[in-house]
């Protein structure tokens, strides 16, 4: 039995879908698609009980605030969700013997001297990865864990609100100009190619810390104008600022990272931007 936290968010979508064929899964989550039990996860004690009702064998803890902006508006939120759910459900599985995912982010690092392996020091530059890793630290009393650091998400979703591609072309559609920033580099992965690679990873039963991401580096200036080429819109409605993006939260330069241990693993390679926008082009056109 797997139980999966934030199931009806971005990645939470594909990593039910993807995992439903081969285990029993539970999908937790305030509403939407594939919210098999609806829970404030913030809400520990209804957690640990929650926990202690289903018993399930593997926690995966998919469940964040993916937006750094949104967490310097939401700190507290922000902490309980990140950290102290963590703490319970790592008691959890520590006291009873079960498996733990926490599923992290590339915003550990400051982005100052990529790329990074899995024994880089991590350096967060905003509250997201500041509570990113601190969750990552709390997981850690889990002997049977996994932790994987991925990228930027993209991919079909049924929840337009938490997709750029979504927010990109609706920007497109009007003609209205796109400024943007071509200095920052972020690596775009396809949701479903980390959902398929968690599975594999679980498959194996793998502990440990795991990079995965698409290998190829892109500003979003870049990624915006392949938006707008992909969907038919004048690439040239995408403009570059010239300077750095200018948000609440501080975002570090250049988070790549090292995926020497991702390719030793054997595990699926990552479709590029260009490729996965191929992919999803059908179903985002459809969800329009």
């Amino acid at each position: 039995m797997i139980l999966l936290t934030g199931a009806s968010g971005f990645l939470g979508q594909h990593i039910y879908k993807t995992f439903l064929p081969v285990y029993p899964i539970l999908g937790l989550g305030h509403s939407g698609s594939n919210c098999d039990r609806k829970i404030d996860l913030t809400d520990l004690k209804a957690l640990e009980a929650l926990l202690d009702e289903i018993r399930p064998d593997t926690v995966i803890h998919s469940a964040a605030i993916r937006d750094p902006d949104e967490c310097v508006r939401k700190p507290e939120i922000a902490k309980a969700l990140h950290i102290d759910a963590t703490k319970v459900m790592a008691e959890w599985c520590r006291k009873f013997g079960k498996r733990l995912v926490y599923i992290s982010t590339d915003y550990v690092f400051n982005g100052k001297n990529p790329p990074y392996n899995e024994q880089s020091e991590p350096d967060p530059v905003n509250l997201y990865g500041e509570t990113k890793l601190a969750g990552e630290k709390a997981a850690a009393i889990c002997p049977d864990l996994l932790i994987i650091r991925i990228a930027l998400q993209y991919g079909t979703t049924d929840r337009p609100e938490l997709s750029f591609i979504h927010k990109a072309i609706k920007t497109l559609s009007k003609g209205e100009k796109l400024p943007l920033d071509n200095v920052q580099k972020r690596f775009p992965s396809l949701s479903a190619d980390v959902a398929k690679a968690l599975l594999e990873l679980e498959k194996r039963h793998y502990k440990g810390l795991v990079h995965m991401s698409n290998p190829v580096g892109i500003t979003r200036y870049q990624m915006f104008r392949a938006i707008a080429a992909a969907f038919g819109f004048d690439p040239n409605l995408v403009v570059d600022t010239g300077k750095p993006p200018q948000l609440s939260a501080n975002r570090p330069a250049d988070c790549a990272f090292d995926l020497t241990l991702y390719k030793s693993l054997g595990l699926p390679p990552f479709h590029s931007f260009e490729e996965g926008l191929e992919i999803v082009k059908d179903k985002v056109k459809a969800s329009l």
